[in-house]
């Protein structure tokens, strides 16, 4: 039996306060311990485990001594005999005697140590604290490299600098699903659901990629808590033409290589986010509505890799709650609408350009009261006034027509689109004719973004210049 302690050890196998036998000795286990206070016969006793010897003298008690010493009292013409004894260190029968929390294990000797000194400290570690089921050094963790089960919920990804399990930060942590990035778990694969616009049994869609649902809302509108929605390219780069309101926790992705368009439809915006909404959008065009591209009305958004331009409104309007818009465009190409629109909520902008229209159409405008940051971005209008019209936004290693403090630069007035390959279109790559200084206005920090919106990779040594 691979299982019985003769194969195992010996007693280090079946711990503190058992003896491995050959199968003798009183109640002894299937596999072969037996828990007593005194060892068994020596005939008996495997201490070592399979061809044991001289178990007998591990019985022997190794920790006192006793000394006689005789006294003659001369005075009484007595004599007394007097008996001392010296005892060795006091040994532990079980964790409970392991105060000290650098040694808390009862080791097979009788001494406390660390998890590291016991025969399987990772077993060691989980009979402790299935919490902390990984022993590194000499300490119990949560988790190690390689060693992430106890990663699971909220926290599924392991922090192997401390050995702590965290909340996923990023959707490439989550192998094939997204990152609730409300929550911090990954969205579970069976939440995964396809949209084809092109398929032609809508009838028999039950979401999966071979049958996959006609529409974006009646995705939404079978999800569940949490749902990632892939969304495939149309023919002919025809829009999905809806107006969808979230209300769950919904990430909505790109299917791999494909460019998939929304559009938003009569007068409202193709997106919007309510109070109680959550939405990851990665890879996504969002163009040519007659409103706000997205519009994020108490809920949060996490905006990724994608494209919210030229429709009639602001490509963003955040009227409450929060949005971070990642290695995106946003803006207009149209007088009297700004590119973005901030009323009440807060908004974070990394690696983006967001770019406003003609007159009275600054790329970016705020309500007093919110709350913007803005690095490492584009932000210019073709507005003669401000592209910023923003009190109170924080912007540093940004690129503005005029001097923005903060360490951004200033790159002079925008004379027409043509610093863009195709400005009207919200095709907001740089041309030749854009200013050199663009390249070099932002500085990468551990964290950002390793690619741009195109999946091409960024300098990434921290405080390098780079472009936006």
């Amino acid at each position: 039996d691979p299982n019985h302690c003769l194969h195992n050890g010996g007693d280090e196998f079946c711990g503190a306060g058992a003896y491995c036998t050959n199968n003798c000795g009183g109640d002894y286990q299937a596999n072969g311990c037996l828990v007593a206070e005194q060892p068994p016969s020596a005939d008996c006793w495997a201490c070592m485990g399979e061809g044991s010897e001289n178990c007998d003298g591990m019985a022997e008690d190794t920790g006192s001594e006793t000394a006689t010493e005789t006294a003659t009292d001369t005075t009484m013409g007595e004599t007394a005999t007097e008996t001392t004894a010296e005892t060795g260190p006091e040994l532990c029968e079980g964790p409970q005697d392991c105060t000290d929390p650098a040694q808390p294990f009862c080791a097979m000797s009788g001494d406390c140590v660390a998890c590291n000194d016991m025969p399987n400290p990772d077993e060691a570690c989980l009979g402790a604290d299935p919490a902390l089921p990984v022993c590194v050094d000499t300490s119990c963790v949560a988790c190690a490299e390689g060693k992430t089960d106890a990663c699971t919920g909220t926290t599924p990804i392991c922090n192997t600098e401390n050995n702590t399990c965290e909340g996923c930060t990023s959707h490439d942590q989550c192998a094939d699903t997204a990152c609730n990035f409300d929550a911090g778990n990954c969205i579970d694969a069976s939440a995964v659901v396809h949209v084809d616009g092109d398929f032609q049994n809508c009838g028999a869609s039950d979401g999966s990629e071979g049958m996959p649902y006609c529409t974006v809302g009646a995705a939404l509108a079978g999800a569940g808590a949490e749902t990632l929605v892939i969304l495939h390219e149309r023919d002919g780069q025809n829009p999905y033409v809806e107006a969808n309101t979230v209300t769950l926790t919904v990430a909505i992705f790109a299917a791999a290589g494909e460019d998939p368009i929304l559009q938003g439809f009569n007068n409202n915006p193709a997106l919007t986010v309510s109070p109680t909404g959550n939405l990851m959008l990665r890879e996504i065009a969002v163009s040519n509505g007659p409103d706000y591209g997205i519009e994020i009305n108490g809920g949060n958004s996490w905006v990724e890799a994608s494209k919210l331009v030229a429709n009639t409104n602001a490509g963003i309007r955040v009227t409450s709650g929060s949005a971070v818009i990642t290695n995106s465009f946003v803006g207009v190409s149209i007088a009297d609408v700004p590119g973005m629109s901030v009323g009440a909520g807060t908004v974070s902008i990394l690696y983006s350009s967001i770019i406003g229209g003609t007159l009275a159409s600054p790329a970016l405008s705020c309500d007093d009261g919110s709350g913007v940051a803005i690095r490492n971005s584009l932000v210019v209008s073709r507005d003669a006034g401000p592209e910023l019209d923003c009190t109170g936004a924080q912007a540093t290693s940004s690129a503005f027509e005029a001097d923005v403090p903060g360490g951004n630069t200033s790159l002079g007035a925008m004379p027409d689109g043509g610093w863009f390959e195709g400005y009207n279109t919200g095709n907001y790559k740089l041309s030749a004719a854009a200013p050199a200084a663009i390249a070099t206005a932002a500085t990468w920090m551990t964290g950002d973004p390793t690619t741009d919106i195109d999946g091409q990779a960024r300098p990434t040594e921290i405080g390098r210049a780079s472009c936006r």
